[in-house]
């Protein structure tokens, strides 16, 4: 069971706004993926999480045991919107339909392939299986979120995203690269959210490496001005930002932003 920490930050409206749990939200709709016949491994997955990690490592939520499947390789993200596969700057890489991606949106019958791992892509449910699915209906179209910015201490922009996923870690070809004492090839995650954004982190023990305005946190919905610190650097959150902004000390330490 993951530990919630004690300073874990609320919304304005008193909601969560951590994302880190199997339970939250209670209707994220279910998602399954099976190995083909022939693959190391021959098992169906059923997902509810928001977030499920894929690796090599005992703690990911899928494990996957073969030395071409990094420790964290990818994540299948579901926030009750098309699910979305994102590569976590693994060394092999993730591919769907035999091509390489960094971020792909899932669809029914779609062949995904880990290391040796060929997995299929079940959207609607399994004969003799129960619960919603993400052709019910009931679950909205994706929805554009708003442009995200990371602005570092010294004003610059270390990121502009408007779609997709962007990976936060230590190894190149991340989008936004930390230094770390350990490398880590990835140590957390920022997302669309319901029509917002969200960070995840990656730890694989129990501390989280990711803390927003001060408190560290497993995964948080992101707002505009939020203060986010990996590994001892700092930036900003911005949405819908034309032209950079300008930060300094001040603003990072009051939360507010210049112009």
């Amino acid at each position: 069971m993951v530990r919630n920490p004690p300073d874990l930050l609320q919304s304005r409206h008193d909601l969560p706004r951590e994302l880190h749990a199997a339970g939250w939200p209670p209707l994220v709709p279910m998602l399954y993926l099976s190995c083909r016949p022939g693959t190391p491994q021959q098992k169906t997955w059923c997902l509810r999480r928001a977030v499920t990690v894929i690796g090599s490592r005992s703690t990911a939520h899928i494990i996957l045991r073969h030395e071409a499947v990094s420790k964290t390789h990818a994540a299948i993200l579901c926030d009750g919107s098309d699910p979305i596969l994102c590569d976590l700057v693994s060394r092999n890489g993730t591919f769907v339909g035999g091509v390489r991606i960094r971020s792909s949106r899932l669809k029914e019958g779609d062949e995904v392939r880990i290391g040796p791992y060929d997995i299929r892509i079940h959207t609607q449910p399994l004969p003799g299986s129960r619960g919603r699915n993400y052709e019910s209906g009931q679950f909205q179209a994706i929805l554009p979120a708003p442009g995200l910015w990371l602005v570092d201490s010294g004003g610059s922009v270390a990121l502009t995203v408007r779609e997709g996923v962007a990976v936060v870690g230590t190894r190149p070809g991340a989008d936004v690269r930390v230094e770390s004492e350990v490398p880590v090839p990835a140590l957390a995650i920022l997302m669309p959210w319901r029509r917002g954004w969200a960070v995840y982190d990656l730890a694989h023990d129990d501390e989280p490496r990711t803390q927003l305005n001060g408190a560290r946190v497993y995964s948080s919905v992101l707002q505009q001005g939020d203060r986010l610190m990996f590994n001892r650097q700092m930036y900003q959150v911005v949405f819908n930002g034309d032209t950079p902004p300008q930060m300094d000390a001040a603003s990072l330490l009051s939360g507010r932003i210049g112009t």
